[in-house]
């Protein structure tokens, strides 16, 4: 199977004027901005902020989110979509990412990925 780790999502062409990134260590919980999940005091978690057409935003994503982006959407500037646009490229190949793509992600977001790829299957099995 060929990898399939470059999803291709439609970024609009919404640069920021200014961007910058970081990883700190949380000092205090976050919430992250993909998953949900709480991100907890002493974990490192990746920040990036800019400014977006007339708003600064500020985006705080948890490893395994970040993980899950650096491995399937490359450099681009995809933030809060991560988890959907995973499961619609999922659904679109046929679940065709490779093994390998797979292997590259941090534990937590492996077991995420395969649970999506898992659900897809079932789905389609119910649908035959």
């Amino acid at each position: 199977m060929d990898c399939s780790c470059d999803v291709g999502f439609d970024d609009y062409g919404d640069y920021p004027e200014f961007y910058n990134e970081s990883t700190p260590i949380a000092r205090k919980e976050h919430k992250c901005f993909e998953c949900g999940r709480m991100i907890t005091k002493g974990e490192k978690y990746h920040c990036a902020s800019g400014k977006w057409n007339i708003k600064i935003e500020t985006y705080k994503t948890c490893g395994d989110c970040l993980s899950i982006r650096e491995q399937f959407f490359g450099n681009g500037w995809n933030f809060g979509n991560v988890i959907w646009d995973l499961e619609e490229h999922i659904s679109e190949t046929d679940a065709g990412l490779s093994q390998e793509c797979i292997a590259k992600l941090t534990p937590v977001a492996r077991n995420r990925v395969c649970d999506m790829i898992q659900k897809y299957w079932e789905r389609r099995e119910e649908g035959d």
